[in-house]
Parts: structure tokens; sequence; C-alpha cells
């Protein structure tokens, strides 16, 4: 889905993909230390305008790892 709305977005429209496959699943234990991983991406994310979250559904929910996260 995010690969076909970036092809037919206008260019004035930049949509990039960010990959979260390094993402952990949510341990609340390392809520203190969260894995770098997660500033990088946080930081990538900074740039931007707006975000536009693409994924697939498991079983009628959220990615384990974007729940209760972001």
């Amino acid at each position: 889905m995010a690969k076909a709305l970036i092809k037919v977005s206008p260019e004035s429209l930049k949509l990039e993909i960010v990959e979260i496959g390094e993402l952990p699943i949510y341990n609340q234990d390392s809520d203190d230390k969260p894995p770098g991983c997660i500033y990088a991406i946080r930081e990538s994310l900074k740039k931007y305008d707006g975000v536009l979250v693409c994924y697939a559904r498991i079983n009628r929910s959220v990615p384990a790892v974007l729940k209760e996260r972001y």
C-alpha cells in the first residue's frame, strides 16, 4: 500500500518508507532505557510534517511492535 501511494502521489508530496523491522516487541521494563533503534526512528521522523502509518493487520489489530510505544 505504501509503495502504491508513493507512485500515485503528486510530486509536491514527498513520501518515504521508514523501516521498522528492527523494532523489538514492546517491553514496559525497558521504558527507562529503550533500545537504540527506537531513538534512530524517532530522529528520522522529526524532519517530517506528518506521518502516515501503513501496516499489515495481524489478527484484526495493530502489529505488536507498534502497540503502546507510539
